[in-house]
């Protein structure tokens, strides 16, 4: 029972000590001397100190005051937990020049229970600079591969460069901004948007703390461009009794190594050089060539011209003397005499064939068609030969005759 007795006392006595709290704090509310720390700072004028004097804040942009208030004990704890409602502001509309400034600030309280009593500091120092803006070159840093067969094309860029604005003793040490590039194995081109960051001369990372740029990321393309040897090759056409049959040929250089778009290279498997009409190869042939190449490729290997060498085989030359000439389609109200009564003329065929021919189946035939024959007189014609059963023997030689044309009845 005693027992009892004695926790009716205490529970009593607690309550009772919990009513007399409520009743000082809620009635008669005891004042409270407080320091309330790291209540931030708001610049008043910070747009109009850049946009009138080309001015900012180089050092802490958003500092923090310390207050000393007086109030109850409840007004002070709700201010120490809700620092954010203390309103303190510092001016800036007088600076107008660079420098370490010392500037005051105003603080208003949100509860007018609550009295200040001291601020700390008493004045904010603050460093001010000039702005400056500094175009900044873009350089790729590629830590990136290609595939095998594949070549990377210088980067492109874009922007080539940045507009840097911020403190003009930090925009001067701007050397270039840097992207990294990492991408593996690269087999077709490629573009991608990154960031980049600045670095000064001596390789030294600047901040972008208090720096502004007109591009947060730049847009970085590698043309990829695949390889390929192709040979170089030369076709025929058939004349001064060879064919294609009798011809063999050298490149020098043999093959050209080239670059282009891998959907239009893989479609390439060789590069004619030359034409080569066999009526003009007569001996030890050779002869240089421009190397054309397709468009929308490249020479990596660098040449830009080539010597075609041609051997023929399996032919004979025979010069035989003919004196079966005649002109044919001579104009309209003339007579035509050929004053060649006797040409020499160089064939060339099979040996078989050359072996079989003699004068009689020669013929020379200047058509004098087209020709530019405006009166009576002689002229010099180009003229063919015909070697009549033998359609694998040509002339080696253009040949021409003289004629005489004079009017008809004369």
């Amino acid at each position: 029972m005693k027992g009892k007795t004695r926790a009716l006392y205490i529970l009593i006595a607690f309550v009772a000590s919990v009513l007399l709290w409520v009743y000082v704090v809620g009635v008669e509310r005891p004042q409270k001397e407080d320091v309330i720390t790291g209540v931030p700072v708001t610049f008043v004028g910070e747009d109009a100190m850049f946009e009138d004097y080309d001015l900012v804040i180089t050092s802490d942009k958003r500092p923090t005051v310390s207050l000393t208030v007086m109030g109850s004990i409840r007004d002070v704890a709700a201010l120490n937990t809700n620092k954010e409602s203390i309103v303190v502001e510092a001016s800036l509309s007088n600076i107008k020049s660079t420098g370490l400034k010392q500037i005051s600030y105003t603080v208003t309280l949100p509860n007018d229970d609550v009295t200040l009593l001291e601020q700390a500091p008493y004045y904010l120092s603050i460093k001010v600079e000039k702005v400056s803006m500094m175009p900044v070159e873009v350089k790729i840093n590629n830590k990136g591969s290609v595939a095998e067969e594949f070549i990377a094309k210088t980067p492109v860029i874009e922007p080539a460069s940045l507009q840097i604005s911020g403190p003009e003793d930090t925009v001067a040490r701007i050397d270039h901004a840097e992207v990294v590039w990492t991408r593996e194995n690269m087999d077709q081109t490629l573009t991608l948007d990154l960031g980049y960051v600045l670095y000064d001369a001596e390789g030294e990372v600047i901040p972008m703390d208090g720096l502004t740029a007109n591009y947060d990321v730049v847009s970085v393309t590698i043309p990829i461009q695949k390889t390929k040897s192709l040979p170089l090759t030369v076709s025929f056409t058939d004349g001064g009794g060879a064919t294609s049959a009798n011809a063999t040929y050298t490149v020098d250089p043999p093959y050209v190594e080239i670059a282009g778009e891998p959907s239009f290279v893989d479609g390439l498997n060789s590069l004619e050089v030359a034409n080569v009409n066999l009526a003009d190869v007569v001996g030890a042939w050779g002869q240089s060539y421009e190397i054309q190449l397709p468009n929308g490729v490249e020479s990596i290997s660098g040449e830009s011209e080539c010597t075609v060498t041609v051997e023929l085989t399996g032919l004979k030359v025979a010069q035989i003397s003919c004196d079966n000439i005649s002109a044919i389609h001579v104009p309209e109200g003339y007579t035509a005499e050929t004053i060649t009564r006797e040409r020499q003329v160089t064939l060339r065929g099979p040996a078989a064939d050359i072996d079989q021919i003699d004068a009689s189946n020669v013929r020379i035939v200047a058509d004098l068609e087209g020709q530019n024959i405006i009166e009576r007189g002689r002229y010099t014609v180009g003229a063919t030969v015909y070697v009549d059963g033998f359609t694998t023997v040509s002339e080696l030689y253009p040949v021409t005759i003289v004629v005489e044309v004079v009017p008809e009845g004369d």
